[in-house]
């Protein structure tokens, strides 16, 4: 299970130049990770507006801290990363209230290659858009240990994917939409390595009277051969 990992106050930080700026541009995260609201002060090459307030101006590579509520000189990193025309954009790394996202970003939103960890113990790798689960990926659920690996579209299981049932040890092969599993096979694997296998394990699918049915069919290959 991956670690819970939290935004952490940056003791090294100093408190920051009076001049600073409020990100009037922040949206509310998706998928239940709402951004705090903050103060920034943008560190390193980053170019910012000599207007406060304004942030069309950051293009580069910068830093954003947040106040912590209550203290004076305490500062908080949230985001450090690329910028463009004042939003998120390529690679950065975005610290939540609850949980750590490090991957890439188009116009303010995870968008391409990104792995996400939650403090709920959920941890996620694979393709973004639109600050969503889409494309191939890989989600691993802290809570149970089981795993999803395949396609997403909008946040939710979508397309072909296997689903790995950890405690019993079976495992899901087929088709999902729109997070509901609709057609493929269930299979047991590694029964006698888990917790809590099932009562009965899952009958092998085979014919029966197998020879009989191999035997016929040659028989009328042959025959279909020969005319």
């Amino acid at each position: 299970m991956p670690a819970t990992l939290h935004a952490t106050p940056d003791k090294n930080v100093s408190a920051p130049n009076p001049f600073l700026l409020h990100d009037r541009h922040s949206l509310p995260g998706r998928g239940g990770l709402p951004e705090p609201s903050v103060r920034h002060r943008p560190t390193g090459p980053a170019e910012r507006s000599a207007v406060r307030g304004q942030l069309a101006g950051r293009h580069g590579h910068g830093i954003v801290y947040r106040k912590e509520p209550g203290t004076t000189d305490l500062y908080v990193k949230i985001y450090v990363g690329a910028w463009e025309g004042g939003r998120k954009h390529g690679f950065g790394v975005k610290y939540y209230k609850r949980g750590k996202y490090v991957g890439f970003w188009r116009r303010d939103q995870r968008s391409g290659r990104g792995f996400m960890w939650f403090d709920s113990g959920n941890f996620y790798m694979g393709h973004w858009l639109g600050d969503r689960f889409d494309g191939l990926g890989t989600l691993l659920e802290g809570g149970t240990g089981n795993l999803y690996q395949g396609e997403f579209r909008g946040g939710q299981k979508h397309g072909e994917g296997l689903y790995v049932h950890s405690r019993t040890g079976q495992i899901q092969r087929g088709f999902w939409t729109e997070g509901v599993f609709r057609a493929g096979t269930l299979e047991d694997c590694n029964r006698n390595q888990v917790l809590w296998p099932t009562v009965y394990p899952i009958p092998e699918i085979k014919l029966a009277n197998f020879p009989e049915i191999f035997e016929e069919w040659m028989y009328q290959f042959s025959k279909a051969l020969q005319n």
